[in-house]
């Protein structure tokens, strides 16, 4: 299973990518978001690790971060890994005319351990897709708030 999701976003792509590269800001718009810890390597740069803590309901997870490439402002990718799998997340900017930027999110290689989660991942993965939809709006919705905001 591989799918990206591309949207226009209503800001320049120099807006974009600094709102997006600034963890800072996870908490504006992925759902659940508790915390970043750097934990290895030099921060943003290929190899470095990281730590994400997310709460859904009673449930913690936390994922560990791979940095693969940063190419920012036109590309950042990372493995995922967490109790229950693993993913690869890749996500690109393009500027566009009028102060436009596309972005676009891609999932690729998501791999489960065990026999539940093998499941799950096969029989929901519009489930996963939904979610990956959901907080790109979300950035979107954020990114255009903070582009009008008064300087």
């Amino acid at each position: 299973m591989e799918y990206s999701y591309s949207l226009t976003i209503d800001a320049p792509i120099e807006k974009v990518v600094s709102l997006f590269d600034n963890k800072d800001n996870l908490k504006n718009w992925q759902d659940g978001f508790e915390s970043y810890t750097h934990l290895s390597g030099e921060p943003g740069k290929p190899g470095a690790k990281a730590m994400l803590v997310y709460r859904n309901g009673k449930h913690e997870i936390k994922l560990t971060e791979t940095i693969l490439t940063n190419d920012l402002p036109t590309e950042i990718s990372g493995h995922y890994e967490h109790a229950h799998g693993s993913n690869t997340l890749a996500n690109t900017f393009k500027g566009l005319p009028d102060n436009k930027t596309q972005y676009t999110t891609k999932i690729a290689n998501p791999k489960a351990k065990g026999f539940m989660p093998k499941l799950m991942l096969a029989m929901m993965s519009g489930v996963y897709r939904k979610h990956t939809e959901k907080w790109a709006n979300q950035f979107k919705k954020f990114a255009e708030q903070e582009h009008k905001k008064p300087a």
